[in-house]
C-alpha cells in the first residue's frame, strides 16, 4: 500500500507542498506491509483559517476520481515543526477513505508507529459539473532546476496565460526527475502556443514534454 499526492495546491505558503510529501512518505513507509491499491487520484490542499480538522472530500471528475485533502495549516510554522501534526492529518484521513476492515488495522499500526493524534473525518463526495477546459500537463526535467525556481516558473506561466486570457494555471506536482505544472485551456492549440513560447523564452524548451491530462495524448511540444 502507498499513499502518494498526485497534485498540490501550490497557492498557498510554498514550503506547506513539503511538509505534504513528507506525511505522505511517513505514512507510506507505516502502511507499506498492507496490501492494498489505493484507487484514485489524491490531492493536497491547504487551509490557513483557522479549521478544527483535516477535510477530505472525494470529487469525480468526467473520467477520474480525486480525493482532495485539505490540512488545517493554520498553525504550521515550519518543516520541521509541523510535520507530526500533517502525518496524522493525512493517517486519519487515509482512515475516512480506505475499506472499515482495513481502516481498523490500520489505525493499530498508525498507533504503534507514533502517531496518536488520529481525528474522525467524514468524507464528503461531489460530482464536478461538466468541464469544457482542455487539460495539459507540461513536465519539465529536474536536473538543474531547484524548487524555488519552479515555483517562480509556475507564477509567472500561471500570470501569462490569465493576462492573455488562455487559461490557468491549476496544480503541480513533481517526481525524482521531472516538475509537473497541469494548465486548465479553454483553447487547447491556442494555449499550448503560450505556454510553449512562454517557456522557449525562458530556455527550457528542449527539457520539456506535453501530455493530455484526460487521454495521456502526448503532444507536440
Amino acid at each position: 500500500m502507498n499513499v502518494e499526492f498526485h497534485h498540490y495546491d501550490a497557492s498557498q505558503k510554498r514550503w506547506f507542498t513539503k511538509v505534504a510529501k513528507r506525511a505522505a512518505e511517513r505514512v507510506s513507509t507505516i502502511v507499506s506491509e498492507f496490501d492494498y491499491q489505493m484507487p484514485d487520484t489524491w490531492s493536497a490542499e491547504f487551509a490557513l483559517k483557522e479549521m478544527t480538522r483535516t477535510r477530505v472530500h472525494r470529487i469525480r471528475v468526467q473520467h477520474q476520481t480525486i480525493i482532495s485533502v485539505t490540512f488545517a495549516a493554520a498553525s504550521w510554522q515550519s518543516l520541521d515543526s509541523s510535520a507530526d501534526d500533517a502525518i496524522a492529518q493525512l493517517a486519519s484521513a487515509v482512515l475516512c477513505v480506505v475499506p472499515q476492515d482495513l481502516a481498523d488495522q490500520l489505525r493499530g499500526a498508525f498507533i504503534e508507529n507514533g502517531v496518536s493524534q488520529l481525528r474522525p473525518i467524514s468524507m464528503t463526495s461531489e460530482d464536478a459539473p461538466p468541464d469544457s477546459n482542455h487539460h495539459v500537463e507540461l513536465c519539465i526535467r529536474s536536473q538543474g532546476i531547484g524548487l524555488d525556481e519552479f515555483y517562480s516558473l509556475y507564477d509567472r506561466l500561471d500570470v501569462h496565460l490569465r493576462d492573455q486570457r488562455l487559461g490557468f494555471v491549476d496544480g503541480s506536482s513533481w517526481s525524482g526527475d521531472s516538475y509537473c505544472i497541469d494548465f486548465s485551456l479553454p483553447i487547447r492549440e491556442a494555449g499550448i502556443r503560450c505556454v510553449m513560447s512562454f517557456i522557449t523564452e525562458q530556455g527550457h524548451r528542449d527539457r520539456v514534454t506535453l501530455s493530455d491530462i484526460s487521454t495521456g495524448e502526448s503532444l507536440e511540444s
